[in-house]
């Protein structure tokens, strides 16, 4: 009874064990009959251990493979004849055209989509780039142009910190620590992304580049903005707690960072004179900010006791160069199109329906 109980679960262990030993794909496209053709070879040995039924269900989704357990009963499929090949291709050219151009369109990819772009979707599926890069690859494929549909022309916006910056905008200081060496630090907003999908909505997310050279030793990081729109602490100019403070404000009015607005100030940059604000926050740093953007013109901070001192000056940025912006929109590609590029990376549908549904986009 045992040794019986012990070859049933043998039994049962083995063909639950099967279809993961076999759980694998191709790495080629399927663009030819000789691609079908080279695809039943790769399937032949585990078609003749699970049996016909199970293979079928097994690669249900995989269309390609369904042509293969017909090959296989195919009396040309096992014999050496230096014409075999040239039967079996005809026999798939039979089964295809047996079947409509429907099921050939599913079998058989045309060049209408390269290789390169199947790896973009590949990407984009995973992860791995973002909505607009793979929008770029959909562009070069179609007779969509998504950019004009999706530029907008707004108003830089400084009276509320979370819509002032915007990507690609950069500041650049020069500076002087308290060992007297000077060098120059530069800001550069990288990505600000947005749950909301929409140009002036609140940024869950903003990342900023700065690049630091001293001494002629150069060194870049990459840091997040914290929730009150600071530089982390761990930055090590850490003087520096933010780029840009709310605007307009008045004076003795207090903002961010417990600084209060002592005077009105002027700044020259680029041979123009801007008006500012200068604001002390009682504990030896002293800023002057720009009244139009709120950005940080320039920075001071001196401790006599401790012996330190960092002092900034802004040299040049583009926040200033002008207020009127054309942006694309951050781009929310919808969930039923990612289905399709799954389906049709998985080979679900068919080249000719995937590029239908672009156009619904």
């Amino acid at each position: 009874m045992k040794i019986q109980l012990f070859i049933l679960f043998a039994v049962i262990f083995s063909i639950a064990f099967v279809p993961t030993v076999y759980a694998h794909e191709p790495n080629f496209s399927i663009r030819s009959s000789e691609d079908i053709l080279g695809l039943c070879n790769f399937f032949y040995e585990e078609y003749n251990l699970l049996g016909e039924e199970n293979f079928k269900d097994h690669h249900k989704l995989f269309l390609n493979a369904n042509i293969c357990p017909i090959l296989y009963e195919n009396i040309a499929w096992n014999s050496n004849h230096p014409q075999r090949n040239y039967v079996l291709l005809d026999e798939i050219e039979n089964q295809l055209n047996t079947n409509s151009n429907y099921l050939k369109e599913k079998h058989l990819k045309s060049s209408l989509v390269p290789v390169d772009f199947e790896k973009k979707a590949k990407l984009w599926v995973a992860g791995e780039i973002r909505n607009t890069e793979f929008l770029n690859a959909i562009e070069k494929i179609s007779n969509f142009d998504f950019s004009k549909q999706e530029k907008i022309q707004y108003e830089r916006v400084c009276s509320n910190l979370d819509s002032c910056l915007k990507e690609n905008d950069y500041v650049k200081y020069a500076i002087t620590n308290q060992k007297g060496e000077k060098g120059i630090i530069k800001f550069e907003i990288s990505e600000i992304k947005s749950n909301e999908g929409i140009v002036g909505s609140k940024p869950t997310n903003t990342t900023i580049t700065i690049e630091t050279i001293i001494n002629n030793e150069k060194e870049n990081i990459e840091i997040q903005l914290n929730k009150q729109r600071q530089i982390p602490k761990s930055f090590q100019h850490q003087y520096i707690d933010r780029l840009i403070f709310t605007t307009p404000v008045k004076i003795n009015e207090k903002i961010e960072d417990e600084f209060q607005v002592i005077n009105n100030a002027e700044y020259s940059i680029d041979g123009n004179t801007r008006d500012g604000y200068l604001a002390d926050n009682q504990k030896g740093k002293l800023i002057e900010i720009d009244k139009e953007t709120g950005l940080v013109l320039s920075l001071k901070y001196e401790n006599k006791e401790s012996n330190e001192f960092f002092e900034m000056e802004l040299e040049s940025t583009n926040v200033f160069e002008s207020t009127m912006f054309v942006e694309y929109k951050q781009i929310v590609i919808p969930k039923w199109f990612k289905d399709n590029v799954e389906w049709y990376l998985d080979e679900i549908i068919s080249e000719k329906e995937f590029l239908n549904s672009i156009k619904y986009l």
